[in-house]
């Protein structure tokens, strides 16, 4: 399995968004190293909190500069986050109930959402802000 690997592409071109994303890139590839290594210390629950909690300030920070430049599709934008947040507890839920392959199902979760929410939702706001 592979880490998943930042490049300009993906940039948003504001500095904070970007770092961002690039951290929560890093959690994703810890959950990589989970999953390939089963000696990791982490565990997924640790894993899952810890990005449940950075994507809450992520994307505080997010919605606040798409407040900042009038950003026309906010609402829908809080809906994927929030649809975010709902996948993490229920994520969360599973793996406390002893799910069996909520490791992979929650990496697959997280990396198509997180890649598709970055290079596609997320680069319409710079479309929008660059206006």
């Amino acid at each position: 399995m592979n880490d998943l690997v930042w490049n300009d592409s993906l940039s948003v071109h504001n500095p904070s968004i970007d770092k961002q994303h690039k951290i929560l890139f890093g959690i994703l590839n810890i959950l990589v190293n989970i999953i390939t290594e089963p000696e990791s210390h982490e565990t997924l629950d640790d894993i899952l909190t810890l990005l449940e909690k950075y994507a809450n300030t992520h994307f505080t920070t997010e919605e606040n500069y798409m407040v900042a430049v009038g950003y026309k599709n906010l609402e829908s934008h809080r809906v994927q986050h929030e649809f975010f947040r709902k996948k993490i507890r229920d994520l969360k839920s599973k793996f406390n109930r002893g799910e069996v392959h909520i490791k992979l199902e929650a990496f697959v979760f997280l990396k198509d959402w997180l890649v598709n929410h970055v290079s596609v939702v997320d680069q319409e706001l710079l479309k929008y802000a660059t206006k």
